[in-house]
């Protein structure tokens, strides 16, 4: 696990001591995946400015099993900018990416 100001690697930003702690949580999110693109068919679109707790919810309500905590999540953060797929993959990056949040998939 990085330190304050060390990087995870290449390619991956330095971690800063308030997002290390959530770093240190390693969980943001737990879906159940087959390995393959799997597209999600959102009910409402999600719109940059709305919050990610919601847009994370919305996801769920698609059918996608999706885990996370209001300790990594919380009520604060928001959508940067409208996400532009609907492949749940690249669709959680888009949604998480900015926060310096990530997804860890398992069954």
């Amino acid at each position: 696990m990085p330190r304050v100001g060390e990087s995870f690697g290449p390619g991956h930003r330095r971690c800063t001591g308030a997002r290390l702690g959530l770093v240190a949580a390693s969980l943001l999110a737990l879906i159940a995946s087959s390995g393959q693109a799997q597209n999600v068919d959102l009910e409402h679109p999600i719109l940059a400015g709305s919050s990610l707790e919601e847009a994370l919810k919305s996801i769920q309500s698609a059918g996608v099993r999706l885990i996370f905590t209001d300790s990594v999540v919380d009520r604060s953060m928001e959508v940067v900018d409208a996400p532009t797929t609907k492949d749940l993959t690249r669709l959680l990056d888009q949604l998480l990416e900015p926060h310096d949040l990530t997804t860890v998939v398992g069954v």
